[in-house]
C-alpha cells in the first residue's frame, strides 16, 4: 500500500466496544443509534459534574455538596420519584465525603477535553482532573509534574492492575502530554465509595504497550468499518464483519431491541444501581 496510512479516530470507549460486541459497536458508532437511559448513568454523570464544578468554577466552590448534585440531577432512567430521592441522596453524600478529604494539591482543570495522535490513530480523550504537583526528584530539580485523576463510583474496590491496565488512563497520559506540552506519568483512579486512591506511574515501555494493543484494535475496527461501507451492506455482510458476541451484559445494551442475537433479556433502566455502593 502507497501513501500513509488513513489515521483512525478512536476513544477509549470506542476500541472497548468494538472488543465487547462488534455487533454493539455497528449499531453504536456506524448507524450512531441512540444511547439509552439509565438510572447509574445519570447517578454518575451527576456525581462527576459536582466535582467538576467544585473544582473547576470558582463560582461553585463554596456551594455544599447537595447543591451541587442537585444542580445536575436528573430523574431519568428511575423507577420512580422515591428511588431517585434515595440515590440523589447517596451521591450527595459520597460528593461531601471526598470533598472533605481535600484535592491536596493544585487542581488545573476539570472534565477537560484533549487529544493525541501516533503514527495511526488520533486519541480522543476527556480526562476528569488534572492536577499539578511538585516533581518528586530531589530538592525539587525538576518540573512540575501533571497528574490525570479519575473517578469511580461503583461498589467494587480498586487495585493497581486496575490503573496499570487502563487503556483510557494511558491515552489520557499520553493527551496530557501532547496537548499540554507538560511531564506526565501519574495516574490515580479516585474510588469515591471507600475513599481510596489508586496510584501507577507510567513509563515509556508500558505507555507503548497500551499504544500499540490501541493501533492494533483500531486497525482491525476501521477495516471491518470500510469494508462494510464499500459492500452490498447486507444483512449477511453485517453479520459477517460486526458479528455479535452475545453474553449475560446484553441486558443492559443500549441497542438490546435492536439486536435479534442477544444473550439476555432486557433489563430494566433502574437495574444497574445494583452495580454501585448503598450506605
Amino acid at each position: 500500500m502507497s501513501g500513509q496510512a488513513k489515521l483512525v479516530k478512536v476513544s477509549a470507549t470506542k476500541l472497548s466496544t468494538w472488543q465487547d460486541c462488534p455487533r454493539k459497536f455497528f449499531f453504536t458508532y456506524v448507524q450512531r443509534m441512540p444511547r439509552g437511559t439509565w438510572a447509574h448513568l445519570s447517578y454518575g454523570n451527576a456525581i462527576h459534574l459536582a466535582l467538576r464544578d467544585a473544582y473547576g468554577d470558582e463560582d461553585s466552590a463554596g456551594l455544599s455538596a447537595g447543591a451541587l448534585v442537585d444542580r445536575h440531577w436528573r430523574h431519568h432512567g428511575f423507577r420512580d420519584g422515591d428511588q431517585s430521592d434515595h440515590w440523589r441522596k447517596e451521591a450527595t453524600q459520597l460528593v461531601a465525603k471526598y470533598l472533605e478529604q481535600g484535592a491536596g494539591r493544585h487542581v488545573q482543570s476539570t472534565e477537560r477535553t484533549l487529544g493525541a495522535r501516533t503514527e495511526r490513530i488520533v486519541i480522543d480523550a476527556r480526562i476528569d482532573r488534572i492536577d499539578v504537583r511538585e516533581s518528586e526528584q530531589p530538592e525539587g530539580a525538576g518540573p512540575e509534574e501533571l497528574v490525570i485523576v479519575d473517578y469511580k463510583t461503583g461498589k467494587r474496590p480498586l487495585t493497581k492492575t486496575d490503573a496499570r491496565s487502563s487503556m483510557a488512563l494511558a491515552f489520557y497520559v499520553l493527551a496530557a502530554r501532547q496537548s499540554l506540552r507538560r511531564l506526565c506519568n501519574t495516574v490515580e483512579l479516585h474510588h469515591l465509595p471507600t475513599g481510596d486512591r489508586v496510584v501507577w506511574q507510567h513509563d515509556e515501555k508500558s505507555l507503548s504497550r497500551h499504544i500499540e494493543r490501541a493501533e492494533s484494535i483500531a486497525i482491525e475496527m476501521q477495516q471491518a468499518v470500510d469494508s462494510w461501507e464499500g459492500s452490498d451492506q447486507s444483512p449477511q455482510t453485517t453479520d459477517a464483519l460486526f458479528a455479535p458476541a452475545p453474553g449475560p451484559l446484553c441486558g443492559f445494551c443500549d441497542v438490546h431491541s435492536s439486536c435479534s442475537a442477544a444473550g439476555a433479556p432486557a433489563r430494566d433502566s433502574w437495574a444497574g444501581l445494583g452495580d454501585l455502593a448503598e450506605s
